[in-house]
Formats: structure tokens, sequence, C-alpha cells
């Protein structure tokens, strides 16, 4: 049995040629190796970029965080100064 086997090339019938199945397999297998690497790539540049936007998310509740407790000190202030002039006026 011959080890080689016919692979149906695109163009004319004639132009069938034949593999060798070693070579099949080790082309396959460096399709799988350089698909490993971009997938991996790609994994690592989306892990980045989620790495950048939890901190961007990070230091925007900070901000948030100490806006909302100024907010609250200043309506603390005011809250105060209301009771103030009522209290000056007898209101």
């Amino acid at each position: 049995m011959d080890m080689y086997q016919p692979i149906a090339a695109i163009g004319p019938a004639s132009a069938a040629h034949y593999v060798n199945p070693l070579e099949q397999l080790y082309v396959l297998e460096r399709d799988l190796a350089a698909s490993e690497r971009r997938t991996t790539g790609m994994l690592e540049e989306l892990n980045s970029r989620l790495d950048r936007l939890e901190t961007r998310v990070s230091a925007i509740n900070g901000r948030v965080d100490r806006s909302s407790r100024q907010l609250e000190g200043e309506v603390l202030r005011l809250a105060d100064r209301i009771a103030s002039l009522e209290e000056i006026t007898g209101a």
C-alpha cells in the first residue's frame, strides 16, 4: 500500500498531487502552534486591557467617593448655618 495519499488540488482535475502524511502532520502542527501563540497573545492583550480598565474604574470610584464626602460635608455645614440663622432670627 502506498503511504502517499492523493490530494485533489484546486484547479483542473488533472492537477491532483500527492502529499506525504508526515509533511501534512508537520504543517498542521505548525499551524496549530502559530494559532496557539496568536491566541495567547490576544488573551494577554485582553488581560492587559482589563487591568487598565479596572485601574481606571478604581480611580473614578475614588474620585466619586471623595466628591461624595466633600458634598456631605458641605451639606452638613450648610445645615449648621441654617440652624444658627434660625436661632438668631428666632424662627
